[in-house]
This record gives C-alpha cells, sequence and structure tokens, in this order.
C-alpha cells in the first residue's frame, strides 16, 4: 500500500508535469501567432488554473471560451 506522504508527492509531481504540458502547448500557439504578427492566438488544449496563473503572472490576457459545439479553446492576449 502506498503511504499518504508518497501519494502527496506523486499528486505533486503529476502536476507540475501536467503544467509543464500545458504551457509547452501555449507557447507553441503563442510563438505561431507572433510569427505572424498577431497579438493574440488560440490554444486548443485545456489550461489548467496552474497554467492560466502563470500565463497571466507572465502579463498575458487568459480567458476560456471553450464550449460543448467547439470544444477546448483559449484565447491569449498580449
Amino acid at each position: 500500500m502506498i503511504k499518504a506522504r508518497e501519494a502527496r508527492e506523486q499528486s505533486g509531481n503529476n502536476i507540475i508535469d501536467t503544467t509543464e504540458i500545458e504551457l509547452l502547448a501555449a507557447e507553441k500557439s503563442i510563438q505561431k501567432a507572433v510569427n505572424e504578427g498577431k497579438y493574440s492566438c488560440w490554444c486548443y488544449t485545456y489550461l489548467h488554473d496552474q497554467s492560466v496563473n502563470h500565463l497571466r503572472a507572465l502579463g498575458y490576457t487568459v480567458k476560456n471560451c471553450s464550449d460543448q459545439r467547439d470544444g477546448t479553446m483559449f484565447e491569449i492576449k498580449w
């Protein structure tokens, strides 16, 4: 049986890994838009609160525009 301390540590590592993957997806979308001379982009990867807060701390505006018809969509502006 896994100990509670180990479970907390694994959960914390999973959150860090997930956030890193989400931020890489957002960065890819941002870089593509920058290369096209745009001031905003769409990220079609779900961004959890940690990722959104990190982007906002970097000065980006992030809006969750997801819906059932179109799926996951986050608008990122700079």
